[in-house]
């Protein structure tokens, strides 16, 4: 039995955007994390980009009111897939991150941070 991938990564928000994909709403989150540490007694610091796909349309909704903007403190959580095409005769294939769950973490949104995508639409993949 193959077992499903899954991912969880928390960051900040650096751009959204929604465009449209057939009779969906494909929405692209840009998250950057930071961590630092002290090396020879100098601070170093070091970023990460993430990239994470989804079809559910609340977040769609959520980015074109403004809900979903630069700056915010997210947990996203979903399932990992591989993205597979052919280009020039080769075979070329990258993970591509689902989310399935997506969480406030900064102080705006004490109430009701956290929004399962499961329960929103039909299929979210």
């Amino acid at each position: 039995m193959l077992q499903e991938m899954k991912f969880e990564y928390i960051g900040f928000l650096y751009h959204a955007v929604s465009e449209a994909k057939g009779n969906r709403m494909l929405s692209t989150l840009r998250v950057c994390s930071r961590e630092s540490w002290r090396e020879n007694n100098e601070m170093i610091e070091r970023e990460h980009w993430f990239s994470a796909l989804s079809f559910a349309p609340h977040i769609s909704d959520m980015i074109a009111k403004g809900t979903l903007k630069k700056g915010r403190y997210l947990r996203l959580r979903g399932k990992v897939q591989e993205n597979a095409w052919e280009s020039e005769g080769k075979k070329i294939s990258r993970p591509q991150f689902i989310i399935e769950r997506l969480e406030y973490l900064d102080r705006a949104h004490n109430t009701d941070s956290s929004m399962s995508l499961a329960d929103q639409s039909e299929n979210l993949s």
